[in-house]
């Protein structure tokens, strides 16, 4: 009896034991991973709120809540960037403000996994950066550090600077993030530091660059963002600058067809005072959440359904003021970026 007893403690010790490793365990294996950090599509268009500049980012390290949810809009209003073709090098594409300029923006390179600012472009100047300043992995997990060196020329009506320097990108946390649009888990962020000098003749330019971002595994652009630039330098350029800026995520409105899981879909909607039409071709039989958001990312309305047809109206139980909406769909049971689609009620 005193054996079997003993051979019970020793079971009841081993589980303990058991448990105890496996609570230390699960936190490494539940570290979050994005696999398509700013991998975008030509076409695609980022949409932002231009909020208030947050106190501070925020601390770095594991299972870190970011609660940005109470940014004010900063009075700058909305910030849409578009995704165009680079006509001057085929494969790389402009980051612009501007739906019909390839020659304004930020020239973006991708290679091997990586993106890189080529170059920095607008009427007035024309920032380069030979061999591109790193911008980003496009695979990220808490504790990468990456960085490179380039050479830069920048030029403007009068004067080019040549010099060079250093970027560097560091995943130094993974949380939950709280932004005016949503909450969001399995987040990780990114420090980001583009150093660099740049001279002519008894003249200096300094530009340090630090960027925080913030990624998870469902969106291509980051959830919120805080850049900051400062700028120093002698002669001309002697006057040190400084300025900020944050803005959150309201919507990534795809070019063409998105992925559902494994499978392609094609959608479009349509609102007016009688509900709201989808016509798609889905996944047979998946378990779909539709939503109806404003243009703060707001969720208005909200449903599931069975993709077990290609057409399906849905009666918000209210009437939506005339004005833009994004309409948001995905599905349930698998992880995958949801089909986001704009439109207007009259």
């Amino acid at each position: 009896m005193a054996a079997n007893s003993l051979i019970l403690h020793e079971i009841d010790s081993m589980k303990k034991y058991y448990i105890l490793l496996l609570s230390f365990m699960l936190p490494f294996l539940a570290q979050a991973q994005v696999n398509h950090a700013e991998d975008f599509t030509t076409g695609d268009v980022l949409l932002y709120m231009v909020c208030t500049m947050p106190d501070s980012p925020g601390s770095a390290g594991t299972a870190v809540i970011w609660d940005f949810s109470s940014a004010l809009d900063s009075g700058n209003g909305q910030h849409t960037t578009w995704v165009l073709d680079d006509t001057a090098v085929v494969g790389d594409q402009i980051l612009s403000a501007f739906p019909y300029l390839n020659n304004t923006g930020n020239r973006i390179h991708k290679s091997g996994g990586r993106s890189f600012l080529a170059a920095v472009l607008s009427p007035s100047l024309t920032y380069t950066y030979d061999s591109g300043a790193l911008v980003l992995d496009q695979a990220l997990s808490y504790g990468l550090v990456d960085s490179n060196s380039f050479t830069s020329v920048l030029t403007n009506a009068t004067n080019t600077l040549t010099g060079g320097g250093t970027a560097m990108i560091e995943v130094d946390g993974s949380g939950t993030l709280k932004t005016p649009a949503g909450n969001y888990n399995n987040v990780l962020r990114v420090k980001r530091i583009i150093d660099n000098v740049d001279s002519f003749t008894n003249n200096s330019l300094h530009n340090y660059q630090v960027s925080y971002l913030w990624y998870d595994d469902l969106h291509t652009a980051p959830l919120f963002r805080i850049d900051s630039i400062y700028r120093s330098g002698t002669g001309i350029f002697q006057n040190s600058v400084a300025t900020g800026s944050a803005s959150y995520l309201q919507a990534v409105f795809a070019a063409g067809v998105k992925p559902v899981a494994n499978s392609r879909a094609n959608a479009s909607v349509h609102l007016d005072d009688n509900g709201l039409v989808l016509n798609a071709q889905l996944e047979n039989a998946g378990e779909y959440r539709i939503s109806i958001l404003d243009m703060q990312g707001r969720s208005l309305y909200s449903n599931t359904f069975r993709a077990n047809g290609s057409s399906w109206q849905f009666n918000p139980g209210r009437q939506f003021p005339g004005g833009t909406y994004i309409i948001e769909i995905k599905e349930t049971a698998k992880a995958g970026r949801p089909i986001l689609l704009k439109t207007v009620k009259e």
